[in-house]
This record gives C-alpha cells, sequence and structure tokens, in this order.
C-alpha cells in the first residue's frame, strides 16, 4: 500500500515517506500521544502472498515478546482497510548498510556495533543484513526488524540476561 504525507491510519498521520525490504516503512506522528513513530506495511507486492503475511505477523510477535535496549520497540499492531501494519519505536539515524557504503567501518566501531546487535541477538535470529540495524540519535544501533526471527526461538531460548522477554 502507498502512502501520501497526511495520510491517517487510526490515529497515525503519516508525515514523511518510506522504503524498506519486506515492508514500507513510514515516519508518522502519534495523534494521541504527539510521538513520532514508524509505520511498517506490508510491501504491496507482498501483500497476497500467505507466506509474506506470516512472517510479517511473526515478526510482530516476536518484537512484542522482547524488551531489550537494542531492539526497536514495537507499540502497536493494526489493521485499516485490509492493511495490517506495525507501529514502532522511529530510530532517527542511518542503517548499517547505508554507513557501510562510505567505505570501512574503524575496528572500535565493529567492535562497539557488534557487542551492542550480539546483546539481542543469540537466539533470536537466523540470520542479520546491515538493512536490519538502524543507527540512533544517540549513537548506538539497534534492530529494526525482526522478520528474520526464528519461528520457535521463545520456546528453545532459556532467556539469557541480555534477551529478556516481557512475558
Amino acid at each position: 500500500m502507498d502512502l501520501s504525507t497526511g495520510t491517517r491510519l487510526g490515529p497515525y498521520e503519516i508525515v514523511a515517506l518510506g522504503a524498506g525490504g519486506m515492508g514500507e516503512v513510514y515516519r508518522a506522528r502519534d495523534t494521541r500521544l504527539d510521538r513520532t513513530v514508524a509505520i511498517k506495511v506490508l510491501n504491496s507486492a507482498l501483500i497476497a502472498s500467505p507466506d509474506s503475511k506470516a512472517r510479517f505477523d511473526r515478526e510482530a510477535k516476536t518484537i512484542s515478546q522482547l524488551n531489550h535496549p537494542n531492539i526497536c520497540m514495537l507499540f502497536d499492531v493494526e489493521h485499516q482497510d485490509g492493511t495490517d501494519y506495525l507501529v514502532m519505536e522511529f530510530l532517527q539515524g542511518e542503517s548499517l548498510a547505508d554507513r557501510l557504503k562510505r567505505g570501512p567501518l574503524p575496528l572500535p566501531d565493529v567492535v562497539k556495533i557488534g557487542s551492542e546487535i550480539a546483546a539481542c541477538w543469540v537466539g533470536t535470529v537466523q540470520y542479520m543484513s546491515p538493512e536490519q540495524i538502524q543507527g540512533s540519535e544517540a549513537d548506538a544501533f539497534a534492530v529494526k526488524q525482526m522478520s528474520c526471527a526464528r519461528e520457535n526461538f521463545l520456546r528453545t531460548t532459556t532467556s539469557p540476561r541480555s534477551l529478556s522477554p516481557t512475558k
């Protein structure tokens, strides 16, 4: 679904257009809480695919059960006019993929980013790409997409200190 600036999805108003891989991600304003959020909608080319829809739903369930400073927070899951969407924490900054386009990272940055991501990664994902990691204004990195999550990680993970399920 292509959303234009000013479009409303429930209490969320689209303020900037975006793009993504599996989903289209938009910057929006939560009109109830007066905060900036990210709205993720399943990519229009994938809407008809049951596998893509299942993966989208699995991402929402995975994120909702995790509480970690290096995992993007999920605020809401909604459906409007045939469109399923996730309302997530808005992370200001460039993705790791964009940062890598400028050249190799210095070793201290590799260690810092690697440790931040590894702290939330253990037992939750099968693979991860630089596009799924987003920088923030606080010069920290967080996982912004969990569509790569293992379907059964909550049953097989024993909640290490660095990964705290909220349920």
